[in-house]
């Protein structure tokens, strides 16, 4: 009997061992809030004052930099008219009018008002 006895305590002393641990809790999460929505303004007025200023880089013949800043500008806002437009006129100012026409026509996806007539004369 005692054997028995001794011999039950040890299965279920196994089995206890055989079961796996709880797992933790998860640690908390720290969440962050999103980051605020970037507004059409804000993205306007950066893009408008990033063509103006590769507009007056265009015209005193600094091209390498106009065409970084229209980087920059087609960045923040691809489907901005304006900077496909500037582009055309850069590409036109240093002779190159395959790329010129390519510009505008992209351009033309994204123009309204007098940029979609400007860019239909260049293409």
């Amino acid at each position: 009997m005692v054997s028995r006895f001794v011999l039950v305590i040890f299965v279920l002393l196994l089995g206890a061992c055989a079961s796996s641990p709880r797992p933790a809790p998860p640690a908390e999460v720290e969440r962050q809030a999103p980051p605020p929505p970037v507004s059409d303004q804000g993205t306007q007025t950066a893009t408008r004052s990033l063509v103006l200023e590769a507009r007056e880089a265009r015209e005193s013949g600094q091209y390498d930099r106009a065409a970084g800043l229209l980087q920059r500008a087609q960045r923040i806002d691809s489907r901005d008219g304006e900077v496909y437009l500037e582009f055309a006129r850069l590409y036109l100012e240093q002779g190159d009018t395959g790329e010129s026409a390519a510009m505008a026509e992209r351009g033309l996806s994204y123009c309204s008002g007098d940029t979609c007539a400007q860019l239909k004369k260049l293409r």
